[in-house]
């Protein structure tokens, strides 16, 4: 798993300001790495800067992990703007996480895939009384991942009606189909530049796409 400064390539051109945080999600989504993604999150905002850029290859994982994981991004998104990136596999628990990218920054690289499923168990088993107790908790596992997914507020239900129309299988998505139906915003990678001023900006193919005046 990569996190913060441990990558070799960084999606910022640097400057001698300490505001160049970057927050990596790789590998298996499970509790330790939810706890490293919420303390590199924090970090980030800390440092005061106004983009958070997530960057995320994952194949998922843990449910209750991601949200978790939600839950940080969530509260970090009342003054920040959260940019997710998504590159290679975003599949499952990864692709909710991306969803929750600010609105105009959820991002996805050339070669990247997103799917989406229902939440699955790998085992059932135990009494009745469990069973249907288990069955019922993915069920509403089930509708809160696909309503936070849903980026029309108007439209909570827009992934539960696509699982029931693809018969619940694992639904692959391309990124230009991902932002067909506004999962994505950009294709491609952006590049943050941190300006002494201090000012941050975003550029995508040579286009800049906001620039804010931090405060």
């Amino acid at each position: 798993m990569i996190f913060g400064e441990n990558v070799n390539r960084s999606m910022f051109k640097r400057c001698k300001v300490a505001c160049n945080k970057e927050v990596h999600v790789s590998g298996v989504i499970d509790s330790e790495v939810a706890d490293r993604f919420c303390k590199d999150m924090s970090d980030a905002y800390n440092t005061g800067q106004y983009y958070i850029p997530v960057i995320i290859t994952s194949e998922g994982g843990c449910v209750y992990s991601v949200l978790q994981m939600i839950d940080f991004v969530m509260e970090c998104k009342k003054d920040r703007i959260v940019m997710t990136i998504g590159m290679g596999p975003v599949f499952s628990a990864a692709a909710v996480l991306f969803s929750c990218g600010s609105d105009g920054y959820r991002f996805l690289s050339d070669n990247s895939t997103v799917m989406v499923h229902d939440v699955s168990i790998s085992e059932l088993d135990g009494k009745l009384g469990d069973i249907e107790n288990e069955t019922k908790e993915l069920k509403r596992l089930n509708k809160k991942l696909y309503a936070i997914m849903s980026t029309d507020p108007d439209d909570p239900d827009f992934y539960t009606r696509k699982a029931r129309s693809k018969h619940h299988k694992d639904w692959y998505m391309t990124p230009q189909k991902a932002k067909d139906i506004n999962l994505a915003n950009h294709i491609g990678i952006p590049f943050v530049t941190v300006n002494v001023a201090p000012s941050f900006s975003v550029t995508m193919n040579d286009e800049r796409l906001d620039t804010t005046v931090a405060k």
